[in-house]
């Protein structure tokens, strides 16, 4: 027998907290932007507060159980794909030997 799983509508906190996120995403993509322009500690400064940016994303969205409209949700999933996007990029820009 298969447990059902329930998820729990966002509160206001988790809405506002996820919009933190988020803003912290899009310094991220804008950092990274900017990141060929760096160099030295700045550039893995730079290169830290995006991979923190990140983490904190992704903990919030693996620990949190809520249900969000569908709309909402394409925007999660659509975000999540471009955090890979910026990963990626990130791992290339750590080691440019790597393809």
């Amino acid at each position: 027998m298969s447990a059902i799983h329930h998820s729990r509508k966002p509160s206001d906190h988790s809405i506002k907290q996820m919009a933190s996120l988020f803003s912290g995403v899009k310094d991220s993509i804008e950092t990274l932007i900017d990141l060929e322009k760096l160099e030295g500690s700045s550039k893995y400064e730079a290169m830290f507060k995006i991979r923190k940016n990140i983490a904190d994303y992704r903990e919030f969205r693996n620990h949190n159980d809520l249900r969000f409209s569908r709309e909402h949700e394409a925007i999660l999933i659509a975000l999540d794909a471009l955090i890979e996007t910026i990963v990626e990029t990130l791992a290339k820009e750590s080691n440019p030997y790597l393809i």
